[in-house]
């Protein structure tokens, strides 16, 4: 009988070990399992004897994640035996012991990960954006729920002197479903509607995606939380493939004055801050196969040049351009290895086609004038950083690895605006 007991008495702990934790509350004597990087596998928050804990939640696929963790790494040296970092991921640990084998610079890292499989610890702190960070301060308390911005210097002063911390919490849409319309999201509603479309500023707790499905219902197009020169790209893509950080370069304005509606700040495609986000979607009867997909984009354009009073096209124009052209032919073994791979601060191409480098450079960096490369059988091996200050450190690294830019006049497609005399939709 008293076995028995037991096992009923054992019950409440079950129902309470999923309940979100908030902030000022205490949290369970988490234990972090399957632990790497550090000597013990398995480690138990209450272990720590007060001491400060901050929980850094991130996915091998997340570049936010991945782009702090040298920031991390700083802040745990400065901190060491202060507070603890644990980096927490529901991936398995195959899949992130492979993941480090092929970064080494994050491997040297040597920050403390634990692999929460199957999301045990996530569902203490449920969150959609990443990275998501939790402090714990004495006696177990959160202190706070933030976004890594919050992740500084003088935040983790205050928490070591002071225990406490005045810090927005960070806001997720935990039910927000970016297969379902903005209207089953209690965004928008017009029931009964056999085509609509809706634009809206930011979504507050949602993380930046987009895409294109088809199911029962309808074909839809969505964009959550974008600029608007990323609704141009996305709306122009089956015409022409635009390299979102180039359509500053890629883009024509009859009436200059109007650059300020698409790009509201110079060269900024991807702006930090949230009133610059816009979210968009397109409802039709459902259709399938590559002409309705495309002509879906059709009417997203035809849409937004209507939301921005405005008329867009593609044009090809005679136009400056840095035109690539490798400084030595170059005819690599068949059976040469080929890969590229990612490590926190750089990617690293090795034998691998010069377009695909031109096109990896297209797709992050703006560049003074539109890059065109018509090599088709050239390889080549290069390091380029995922940041840089300036044209003038990129354009270096490409030329020191055999890459000549010469300054050329060719017919490049640009995406050409001008002003619309139809007034604004509603």
């Amino acid at each position: 009988m008293k076995s028995l007991k037991n096992i009923f008495s054992y019950f409440p702990a079950l129902k309470t070990a999923s309940k979100p934790v908030q902030v000022g509350e205490k949290a369970p004597n988490i234990i972090f399992k399957n632990m790497l990087n550090v000597p013990k596998k398995r480690l138990a928050l209450e272990e720590l004897k007060d001491k400060p804990v901050i929980i850094v939640f991130w996915q091998r696929t997340c570049t936010a994640c991945l782009n702090s963790m040298h920031v991390l790494a700083q802040l745990q040296a400065q901190y060491a035996w202060r507070i603890i970092f644990i980096l927490c991921t529901d991936d398995t640990t195959a899949h992130i012991e492979w993941f480090l084998r092929r970064r080494k610079q994050l491997r040297e890292l040597a920050l403390p990960m634990c692999v929460d499989m199957g999301g045990r610890i996530k569902k203490y702190f449920p969150h959609v954006q990443l990275p998501h960070v939790v402090w714990i301060g004495e006696g177990r308390r959160v202190k706070a729920i933030t976004s890594v911005e919050h992740l500084t210097q003088a935040n983790i002063v205050e928490l070591l002197t002071t225990n406490r911390l005045r810090l927005p919490v960070k806001q997720d849409a935990l039910h927000f479903n970016v297969n379902r319309s903005f209207a089953e999201n209690g965004v928008a509603a017009n029931e009964g509607a056999f085509y609509e479309s809706h634009l809206t500023g930011h979504l507050p707790g949602v993380a930046s995606q987009r895409g294109y499905y088809t199911d029962d219902q309808y074909s839809r197009i969505y964009a959550v939380n974008v600029s608007k020169a990323s609704l141009y790209a996305i709306a122009y893509r089956y015409e022409e493939h635009l390299h979102e950080a180039q359509l500053p370069v890629r883009t024509v304005f009859e009436e200059e004055q109007d650059r300020l509606h698409i790009f509201p700040q110079t060269n900024d495609v991807f702006p930090d801050h949230t009133e610059s986000l816009l979210s968009y979607e397109l409802l039709l009867p459902p259709q399938k196969g590559f002409e309705a997909e495309y002509c879906a984009h059709k009417l997203m354009q035809k849409d937004l040049d209507r939301y921005f009073n405005c008329t867009s096209k593609m044009a090809g124009l005679l136009r400056d351009c840095y035109e690539v052209v490798p400084r030595q032919q170059q005819d690599p073994e068949p059976s040469a290895s080929s890969y590229q791979e990612e490590t926190v601060s750089e990617m690293i191409f090795y034998n691998r086609p010069v377009s695909n480098v031109i096109n990896y450079v297209c797709d992050s960096f703006t560049t003074p004038l539109p890059l065109v490369c018509d090599d088709k059988t050239n390889r080549m091996t290069i390091r380029l950083k995922k940041q840089y200050d300036d044209w003038t450190a990129l354009h270096k690294d490409l030329t020191d690895a055999g890459l000549m830019l010469q300054v050329a006049q060719r017919h490049i497609n640009m995406l050409v605006f001008s002003s619309s005399q139809e007034a604004p939709a509603p």
